[in-house]
């Protein structure tokens, strides 16, 4: 028996897996509502990412109720700690929450979409540092014969702001400024038919606590 083109438009490009990006929370506080993502909202099976940072009294380092840790930095003389965070969500969640006891927190949430399910994200290439001095720059490899699609990421943090923010490729940008600290979110997501390219990843010493941690998401 054969069959026609469109007799079963269920299956066909049922491989097919892309990512879109479906918004974003940020907060100078130790917890945030997942739920409260704009322009977008959170729905099951979308991918979040949860990047948190905190300065003070000993923090407790927290990962999210359900959330995988993926890079997590510390620097105990500063008291500083940084941590990006994954999960797929269930689309129930609100709020979570991250570092305790802190004098500073600041929390960024970016929210994904795939247009077919994944089982697992698995991380590759990860980078950290946190540093009064001018931290290394860091090379986010995602280029590197990776299996499409790709999440590049990148974190970068300080006081009293991170200026310039050098990368190149150029990634999208989620910023949260006002506060202590100066917080920015990077991505860049690499669906079929684009080419993955490695990131240069830097920032300058800006003064105290100079945060940088970077990385890329493979899917299974």
């Amino acid at each position: 028996m054969s069959f026609l083109p469109g007799m079963f438009p269920a299956l066909l490009g049922s491989s097919a897996f892309n990512l879109t990006f479906v918004g974003s929370a940020t907060t100078y506080s130790s917890a945030i509502d997942i739920s409260s993502i704009s322009p977008g909202s959170i729905q099951a099976g979308d991918l979040c990412l949860i990047y948190q940072w905190a300065n003070g009294s000993n923090p407790i380092d927290n990962t999210p109720s359900g959330f995988t840790e993926l890079i997590f930095e510390e620097a105990v003389a500063d008291e500083t700690s940084a941590k990006i965070s994954a999960k797929k969500l269930t689309g129930s969640e609100t709020t979570v929450t991250g570092f305790l006891g802190s004098t500073y927190d600041a929390l960024i949430v970016a929210v994904f979409r795939p247009s077919s399910t994944f089982s697992s994200f698995n991380l590759s290439g990860s980078d950290s540092d946190i540093t009064n001095s001018d931290p290394a720059s860091q090379t986010i490899g995602s280029g590197a014969g990776s299996t499409i699609p790709v999440l590049a990421f990148g974190f970068m943090a300080g006081f009293p702001e991170v200026s310039p923010r050098t990368i190149s490729p150029a990634m999208d940008e989620i910023g949260l400024t006002g506060g202590v600290p100066h917080m920015y979110a990077h991505y860049k997501i690499y669906n079929i038919g684009d080419t993955p390219a490695n990131h240069s990843y830097d920032m300058d010493d800006e003064g105290d606590w100079n945060t940088i941690l970077s990385g890329y998401l493979t899917f299974s």
